[in-house]
């Protein structure tokens, strides 16, 4: 789902060496006894109680805070998975396959929206059987999905995955059935991982903003200690399409 999920630091010392940075940039700050933790990682709730008081301010960085729209610094993946499938319509497309992570997180049911909303945006009806579910981190769940949306009777001139892991699995899939990316098959993915630039061809992708969101959760946590508040709105920050050559106007007549 993002690169910092691949780095699993203890947590005790994942929020010491993030106070650390942050109080490093002001001065201001390191005057206090600092009691609060910025973390660069999903899925991090069951840490929360052990590393702080309750009214004690944290901030989510990419990963979703259980106070609503509070002190979250999120990548806006309804407006990235929207920008692909913007830029794969403009390439003439209308059959476009999703290939989505698991149904159940909250990154996924953002891309379905942003996916569906640019479908409507541009005169595309959704089709379910365009729709498949695969796992983040196993290419082989991409192969599987591709090979069952470019077996159907009308299959999609484009595929659209969503994440860098599995779109090299429908790459594989697409080579597989002897056919061509991009000349028979679009192909776009989503984080920009190192990888997506050395797959053949190179994969075109909307890159997550980590930089931006990293910096971002730092000044919001200098904001809380320095306000001596515990909730700021959260934020999100917006992706880039990133465009190589992995997708290619639509050769199939309409």
């Amino acid at each position: 789902m993002g690169r910092f999920q691949e780095t699993a630091w203890p947590p005790a010392r994942l929020a010491r060496a993030t106070v650390m940075g942050c109080a490093s940039d002001r001065a201001s700050v390191t005057a206090k006894k600092i009691s609060t933790a910025s973390f660069a990682a999903s899925f991090v709730y069951a840490y929360t109680q052990e590393l702080l008081a309750p009214d004690k301010p944290i901030i989510y960085a990419y990963s979703h805070s259980p106070r609503e729209k509070k002190n979250s610094v999120l990548s806006d993946d309804y407006n990235g998975a929207e920008q692909a499938v913007r830029h794969l319509a403009s390439l003439g497309h209308t059959r476009i396959g999703f290939i989505n992570g698991p149904p159940d997180v909250i990154p996924s049911q953002n891309r379905f929206r942003g996916y569906c909303a640019a479908l409507e945006n541009h005169g595309i009806a959704f089709d379910r059987v365009l729709l498949k579910h695969g796992i983040w981190e196993k290419p082989e769940s991409g192969y599987a999905a591709a090979t069952e949306l470019l077996a159907l009777t009308d299959p999609p001139t484009a595929i659209f995955a969503a994440n860098d892991v599995m779109a090299a699995g429908v790459i594989d899939a697409v080579h597989a059935l002897g056919l061509r990316v991009p000349d028979d098959v679009s192909v776009i993915g989503y984080d920009d991982r190192d990888m997506a630039k050395f797959l053949k061809p190179a994969l075109t992708t909307v890159r997550l903003p980590m930089a931006q969101i990293g910096s971002t959760a730092a000044e919001r946590l200098i904001r809380c200690v320095e306000e001596g508040a515990s909730l700021v709105d959260s934020v999100f920050i917006r992706c880039e399409l990133i465009v190589r050559d992995s997708c290619g106007e639509c050769s199939r007549p309409k």
